[in-house]
């Protein structure tokens, strides 16, 4: 395991080492160290760290928004002190949940979107039913005026039949007569 001084995380991310006194107490709990025999060492990763920082920094990013960009990109978080482990896997858990709901929530989201989506079209194949059903009764009624038509017509070709039968045997008879 490679270990850095102070002093040599600085130099490598190229700021002074006021600069990184003072991003070490405000973002400590994101950068990777170490401590041994009472002095404290920064491991390797630490340098992708400082230089997101650096980045921010030069963006004119505050240090809220800062701590929330490092909290939800993926730098290693090795360190030996474990109280400090205790509350990183706590963190990264909470951090982890909260992606999780707001995943969730925008799942949510998504779903009330789709129903409302699917009762609108629902509402209008009602209304299309609907109108297909007053067009059955229509269809039904018209049916039955056309099995009425179809019986008068029936009866009066009886008619025309049984007249025109009259008229033939008027015809013969008066046809006799002659």
């Amino acid at each position: 395991m490679e270990l850095l001084s102070f002093q040599g995380l600085c130099h490598i991310v190229g700021i002074p080492q006021q600069t990184g006194e003072h991003w070490m107490k405000e973002f400590s709990m994101y950068i990777p160290k170490t401590q041994q025999d009472d002095t404290i060492y920064f491991l390797t990763e630490a340098i992708d760290v400082m230089r997101f920082i650096k980045k921010c920094k030069y963006q004119n990013m505050g240090t809220t928004t800062i701590t929330r960009q490092l909290a939800g990109r993926s730098f290693p978080m090795r360190v030996d002190n474990p109280q400090t482990d205790v509350y990183i896997e706590w963190e990264q858990k909470i951090s982890h949940d909260t992606a999780n709901i707001a995943a969730f929530m925008r799942n949510i989201g998504t779903t009330i979107s789709r129903v409302a989506a699917h009762e609108h079209m629902l509402q209008k194949l009602v209304e299309k039913q609907d109108a297909y059903e007053e067009h059955f009764i229509t269809i039904k009624e018209q049916q039955m005026e056309i099995n009425q038509l179809k019986e008068e017509i029936g009866m009066l070709q009886k008619q025309i039949t049984q007249t025109e039968d009259y008229k033939t045997k008027k015809q013969y008879m008066a046809n006799l007569f002659k």
